[in-house]
């Protein structure tokens, strides 16, 4: 660990390391193999002693503990108003990803960011018609 700060109890990484891969993660665009050696140059740049670096595979698992702890957090910090806008665009091999956003239903006077919306739900199939549409707004 560079600095004992932040440190987690049980977790050989402090908060400020795992969140610091995190955003690396969805802000920058890193990948899975790039991000422990862009931490390895942050720390060295800000004078720190390297010391352990995370693996690609605990990197790729704080990645999904944090997808999977958004989706159990759904529709938590929406507004009682806001609109649900679903989209089909996503397609791995023969699947389609559907996916569900929630956003506030009032703008403020500014284009929505990504800060606003929520992922409410997300299912993957062949195709999705309006009755599949219909019944994921029901259940989710």
């Amino acid at each position: 660990m560079a600095e004992n700060s932040g440190h987690i109890p049980r977790h050989q990484y402090s908060a400020e390391d795992i969140v610091t891969c995190l955003l690396l993660y969805v802000y920058c665009g890193c990948s899975y193999r790039s991000i422990p050696k862009a931490l390895q140059v942050m720390r060295l740049r800000a004078g720190f002693e390297v010391g352990d670096l995370p693996d690609v595979t605990t990197v790729i698992g704080w990645v999904e503990k944090a997808g999977l702890a958004e989706l159990q957090n759904k529709g938590k910090s929406l507004p009682e108003s806001y609109a649900v806008v679903m989209d089909e665009s996503i397609s791995v091999g023969g699947f389609k990803l559907l996916l569900a956003l929630g956003i506030p239903s009032e703008n403020e006077g500014h284009a929505t960011k990504h800060s606003e919306t929520e992922v409410l739900g997300m299912e993957i199939g062949e195709s999705f018609g309006s009755k599949d549409v219909g019944n994921h707004l029901r259940h989710h």
